[in-house]
């Protein structure tokens, strides 16, 4: 029975802290849905890159 205990306060500990991660960054976000899609221009090169190469990849699957 405590192993089952144990089990269910980690997980609400996982949610909370997972929600609590949500909210933070929703209440950094701007409102502008552009804004959200490209990053606000703030990406690396070498990510773009790698989202690049990776849409590229998936189309050999």
């Amino acid at each position: 029975m405590e192993a089952s205990i144990q089990i269910f306060v980690a997980m609400v500990l996982y949610m909370a802290v997972v929600i609590g991660i949500g909210l933070y960054y929703t209440k950094r976000a701007s409102e502008s849905s552009d804004n959200y899609l490209i990053g606000g221009r703030s990406l690396n090169p070498w990510v773009t890159a790698l989202g690049a190469e990776a849409s590229d990849m998936s189309g050999w699957l």
